[in-house]
């Protein structure tokens, strides 16, 4: 065989290897995923919708079945931050469209943060670290070595924590860097409310209610209100179209406007406001009442007591009244 015959030399190595389900080539392992993925997908929703499960329900088998498929052996290869692009974008468009049902132009951090969705980057440090933990245990030292470590990620992520619940107090952090560094205005919102809340890297409790994507959207700024509907192109205006029907005035339709200050609501708003001070919240706030909250028309502390299925109930109940006279309004 001529060793200068690169034709010869071609046919002797296989493209692509398999071995205990990962491909050994990167850009084949990566679309062998996605394409596995892709196919089970439409059957995951389509079992999901008929079972009508909540929200709650549809992420943990979503993340029990689909992510780890997607993301299964990926720790091993040096992935880009085109690749990590990739997946993201991927999970972002299926996750927030088909299982949450809120817009796919929200940001990401805000509906991963609420569900408790790990970014690719996450899930990968973390099966990363754990594969260096069994390494180091079987005394397999230097297959660590070959192990692809990026700058950022080195940066980023101790590698040497102890364990793996020191490992996820890093990543906490992380997470949390992410939010507050955020130029969006939606994510600082956000994050005024999970803050008062205390609860950041936990999935919000409220989800496993059925019915749930309502309270979802107020609070991922997601919603069919006009202030967040225009800025993602799905309204033509901002302003209140009641405000100007009936007042001929254009005041922007925002969550404080909706909830506490539109004339056309105030029937609803006033039954509403009547619940809301018999509820007790002085478990969850202990220096803050609810008269309080109501005085201050604080909407940000509001949506951070849904967790407080009595509250949560009462918001769902007001916006489903006034929904319905905005659509019939409207008409």
């Amino acid at each position: 065989m001529n060793p200068n015959n690169k034709k010869t030399i071609k046919t002797l190595i296989p493209k692509e290897i398999l071995y205990l389900g990962i491909w050994l080539d990167k850009k084949t392992h990566l679309k062998f995923n996605l394409d596995k993925v892709k196919k089970n997908f439409k059957n995951l929703v389509n079992i999901l919708e008929q079972k009508k499960f909540t929200n709650g329900l549809k992420i943990h088998f979503f993340k029990a079945v689909l992510h780890s498929q997607l993301l299964y052996g990926l720790e091993i290869f040096d992935l880009t931050e085109n690749d990590f692009k990739e997946i993201d974008t991927w999970i972002n468009k299926k996750v927030t469209k088909f299982l949450l049902k809120i817009n796919p132009h929200s940001p990401r951090l805000i509906y991963k943060t609420e569900a408790k969705i790990d970014s690719v980057r996450i899930t990968i440090y973390k099966r990363k670290y754990k594969l260096i933990q069994k390494l180091n245990f079987l005394g397999f030292e230097k297959l660590i070595k070959l192990l692809p470590f990026r700058e950022k990620e080195s940066e980023n992520i101790n590698w040497k924590a102890r364990n793996l619940k020191e490992l996820e107090s890093e990543l906490d952090n992380y997470r949390i860097n992410q939010l507050k560094n955020s130029p969006s205005w939606k994510v600082r919102k956000y994050l005024k409310i999970v803050t008062i809340q205390g609860n950041i890297n936990k999935q919000q409790k409220y989800l496993k209610w059925k019915g749930s994507t309502s309270i979802l959207k107020l609070r991922t700024f997601t919603n069919y209100l006009n202030r967040y509907s225009y800025v993602m192109n799905e309204d033509k205006s901002k302003f209140c179209k009641l405000c100007k029907k009936i007042n001929n005035l254009d005041i922007i339709e925002d969550l404080d406007h909706f909830l506490w200050n539109c004339p056309a609501y105030e029937n609803n708003r006033k039954i509403w406001i009547s619940e809301l001070k018999n509820i007790n919240i002085s478990h969850i706030l202990k220096n803050n009442n609810i008269s309080n909250i109501i005085d201050r028309k604080d909407s940000i502390t509001l949506l951070a007591l849904v967790e407080n299925k009595s509250i949560w109930k009462s918001l769902k109940k007001l916006l489903n009244h006034n929904l319905g006279i905005r659509a019939n309004k409207r008409n």
